[in-house]
């Protein structure tokens, strides 16, 4: 019983351990989209978003989100200081609406 007792409060104090390190994560400062890519928690060079949305969502404030290949993005919010990287002929253009 004893022994029981000890392995139940080591899993607990791992799991904690484990959530406080995953609340402590630090966010990308470049993140990437690309036509082909997947809405994952990763957004990297290796596996792209495909939308901006997802990508903003995880990008650290004052950090780029890096367009790979053009494709029908669809519109976005952005909400936080980010920039847009994307090479010449990467996006044939983006519309910026600006609140006051």
């Amino acid at each position: 019983m004893f022994s029981t007792l000890r392995i139940a409060a080591r899993a607990i104090v791992s799991a904690v351990a484990f959530v406080s390190l995953s609340a402590h994560a630090v966010s990308p400062q470049r993140v990437f989209v690309a036509g082909t890519g997947v809405d994952n928690p990763s957004c990297s060079v290796t596996s792209p978003c495909r939308a901006f949305g997802a990508a903003l969502g995880i990008v650290a404030s004052g950090g780029e989100v890096v367009v790979l290949s053009s494709a029908a993005f669809g519109a976005v919010s952005i909400a936080s200081a980010v920039s847009l990287i994307a090479p010449p002929g990467r996006l044939r253009r983006i519309s910026v609406l600006r609140r006051s």
